[in-house]
């Protein structure tokens, strides 16, 4: 596996430890190799015997002022400072070091990136993550509430998971905890830039839920972004796939049948098509079926086979709509077997504000519910 040469170098060996220590425990460590020294001679000895030559340097400005042309070891050189405003010196760049170690390693790693793509492959897993679309041609049916329902409750068995919200705006942003990072719209950036650091940006600017093994990204800074946005999904999403630390990515897509939603639908290994019981919703989902057939998007670009239509908000667990409100292609509903096998009721408060903060499903009700849909997904019937 690439792995990441870091050299550590302070005075305080406590620090170094703690530093060290993190990288190890944390989700870098596995890509990562780490060495430091407290000692100037020891580390000058350690560059002349041909010890670490490339990689990271992240240094108290004593070692790199005494040790010669220090900088030709390393593809980068970060000084270590403990005053926040010491800005950038001797042509390399500076880093606060008594701050959380993600933002420090993390700020390190997007330096490194810029000049080595190839550190991306530090963060790559050994498989490919699975693909979960979730689809609603129809608003207003709690598509964004069985997403990360289905995502919450696949951690809980588990599953390392990432959330990942397409809609124009991200309704699920008035939940999540957020910091202002836009995480988003740097992985935008990135993609269009240079797609081959994106596994490193993924893994930069992915966040937790507090208490949920689910992981997502803060939404870009304007909803426009998606939509103004011309690079290739198809690469962005192939690298979210490709570097398997989650199990599996959920994507809560946007109703409206944009050229990326098609595209992240004809990339997803599954597509749950959100059902609800009114008149609007079985004409929407009707029409959607009809027009896919019509304009060659079923089966040229979306395989109609990976589609798992869920009822949310039946009545008493009922299946609605059925298999022939379904049938907007005969043969299809016949040969595909297009019908609800999964019902989630109705569940009042689900969405709750609570002093100006909205929380979702704090009995955990969708979450239980879901669980028959997602123990058959984990068994891979699904």
């Amino acid at each position: 596996m690439y792995k990441i040469k870091l050299v550590l170098a302070d005075f305080d060996g406590s620090y170094l430890d703690r530093v060290t220590g993190f990288v190890s425990s944390s989700s870098y460590g596995a890509g990562m190799r780490v060495s430091s020294f407290t000692d100037v001679q020891r580390l000058a000895d350690f560059l002349a015997s041909g010890g670490e030559k490339g990689g990271i340097l992240l240094a108290h400005p004593d070692f790199i002022n005494t040790i010669p042309d220090i900088r030709r070891y390393f593809e980068l050189v970060v000084i270590l400072s403990d005053d926040r405003v010491n800005g950038e010196s001797q042509d390399c760049h500076s880093v606060f070091k008594y701050q959380p170690g993600d933002k420090m390693i993390g700020f390190i790693l997007e330096l490194y990136s810029e000049q080595n793509p190839g550190a991306a492959r530090a963060v790559s897993g050994v498989k490919e993550s699975r693909l979960i679309a979730v689809y609603s041609p129809a608003g207003g049916v709690g598509k964004t509430s069985v997403a990360f329902a289905l995502a919450a409750r696949m951690a809980d068995y588990g599953s390392s998971v990432l959330y990942l919200n397409w809609e124009s705006i991200n309704s699920m942003a008035a939940v999540l905890p957020g910091t202002g990072e836009c995480g988003m719209t740097r992985i935008l950036l990135g993609l269009e830039e240079d797609p081959e650091t994106l596994p490193l940006k993924f893994e930069l600017y992915k966040k937790r839920v507090s208490g949920i093994n689910v992981d997502f990204f803060e939404p870009p800074e304007s909803f426009v972004e998606f939509s103004d946005f011309q690079g290739d999904l198809g690469v962005l999403f192939t690298k979210l796939k490709g570097t398997g630390i989650h199990d599996t990515i959920v994507v809560d897509l946007d109703s409206a049948l944009s050229s990326s939603t098609i595209r992240i639908l004809s990339l997803g290994d599954l597509v749950i098509l959100v059902l609800a019981p009114d008149h609007v919703c079985r004409y929407k989902t009707g029409e959607f079926l009809r027009q896919a057939w019509h304009s060659g998007i079923f089966p040229d670009t979306v395989d109609p086979g990976k589609l798992l239509p869920v009822a949310n908000r039946a009545n008493n667990g009922s299946t609605c709509p059925d298999k022939a409100d379904l049938a907007a292609k005969p043969d299809f509903a016949e040969g595909q077997g297009l019908q609800v096998k999964f019902s989630l009721p109705y569940i009042p408060d689900l969405w709750t504000q609570s002093e100006g903060r909205l929380s979702f499903d704090p009995g955990q009700i969708l979450r239980s519910a879901i669980d028959p849909l997602v123990r058959e997904l984990i068994s891979g019937q699904g």
